[in-house]
């Protein structure tokens, strides 16, 4: 595992792609996600298994990640990114795995009872209890289905089209 956080003026990801032995790999600003994209390198030959970040990598960077064959889980921000996107990753790349590759997070513990819904721009739903919010979370659960079946085999570019 190679974890990289808080290097303030780190902005790339070179010489990963070099790296055999690695499976797991962790970066980012821990504090303040940088504002400054991550330059990520072409990643198709490594044995990564497993990536997370809370850094500013662009979409066209995550496909590099997808490009991985043995990569099992991507987890990253549920914020990061629009809802299209992660249910186009869900669509295509079925056999990984990642907190945020998901309609929505629930935290249902003693002192927290909400849940995030995935995607950019997407609110929090308070009291998991609330038939109102039960209600908005079967609502983001069938859209995101409905947007996986639509994404299921197009390519990345006409995705684009469809988030603009």
């Amino acid at each position: 595992m190679l974890g990289l956080h808080d290097f303030t003026r780190l902005h790339s990801l070179s010489g990963v792609e070099t790296a055999p032995a690695l499976e797991c790999l962790a970066f980012g600003g821990l504090i303040w996600p940088s504002k400054n994209y991550y330059y990520v390198p072409e990643l198709e030959n490594t044995n990564l298994k497993s990536v997370m970040f809370s850094a500013a990598v662009d979409m066209e960077s995550v496909l590099k990640f997808l490009s991985v064959d043995g990569l099992q889980r991507l987890d990253f921000e549920c914020n990061r990114y629009p809802t299209e996107f992660l249910a186009w990753i869900c669509a295509n790349y079925p056999w990984v795995e990642g907190y945020c590759l998901k309609p929505y997070m629930k935290f249902e513990n003693p002192s927290d009872n909400f849940a995030i819904v995935c995607g950019k721009r997407k609110k929090t739903l308070r009291d998991l209890n609330d038939q109102k919010t039960r209600r908005a979370l079967d609502n983001a659960a069938e859209q995101f289905e409905n947007m996986k079946r639509r994404f299921a085999g197009i390519p990345f570019e006409e995705l684009q089209n469809i988030i603009k």
